[in-house]
C-alpha cells in the first residue's frame, strides 16, 4: 500500500510538472507572436510614415524646386540611416542641387516655377516608395 501509494504521489507530481512544463510553453510562444507582431506593426508604420513624404506630393501641381530639393535631402539623409536607395529625379539632371535650384526655381519673368510628380512607385516591392520623380508644370 506504501508502495502504491508513493507511486501516486510521484505520477501526480510529473502530471503536475508537465502541466506547468506545458503551460510555460504556450506563454512563451505567445509572448514572440506578440512582439513579431508589435515589430511588423512597427515597421509597417515606419514605412507609412517615410511614404507619406512623397505621397503627399502626387496630386499637388504647385510643387517649387526648393521642396524638391527638400525631399531629395530627406531620402539623401534616410538612405544613409538605414543603407537604402531612393531616387528623386528630374528628366535630364543628373543631381538635384543648389544649380537645380539657381536654374529651375525661376522662369525667365522672375515668377516661380511649379512642378509635379509623374511617377512615384515601390520599384523594390518592399513596400517603401524608392522613387519620384518630377517634371515642370
Amino acid at each position: 500500500m506504501e508502495n502504491a501509494s508513493q507511486a501516486l504521489i510521484i505520477a501526480g507530481t510529473i502530471l503536475i510538472a508537465l502541466i506547468i512544463l506545458s503551460i510555460g510553453v504556450y506563454l512563451v510562444s505567445n509572448y514572440r507572436q506578440v512582439g513579431e507582431s508589435y515589430e511588423q506593426t512597427k515597421e509597417i508604420t515606419e514605412i507609412t510614415k517615410f511614404n507619406t513624404n512623397f505621397t503627399k506630393l502626387e496630386n499637388k501641381e504647385d510643387i517649387t524646386a526648393q521642396e524638391i530639393i527638400t525631399l531629395k535631402n530627406f531620402a539623401k539623409n534616410y538612405d544613409e540611416k538605414n543603407g537604402t536607395t531612393t531616387t528623386v529625379k528630374y528628366p535630364n539632371i543628373s543631381e538635384i542641387d543648389a544649380e537645380f535650384i539657381k536654374e529651375n526655381a525661376t522662369n525667365d519673368n522672375g515668377k516661380m516655377n511649379h512642378f509635379k510628380v509623374i511617377k512615384c512607385e515601390d520599384t523594390n516591392n518592399d513596400g517603401r516608395i524608392d522613387y519620384i520623380e518630377f517634371i515642370k508644370n
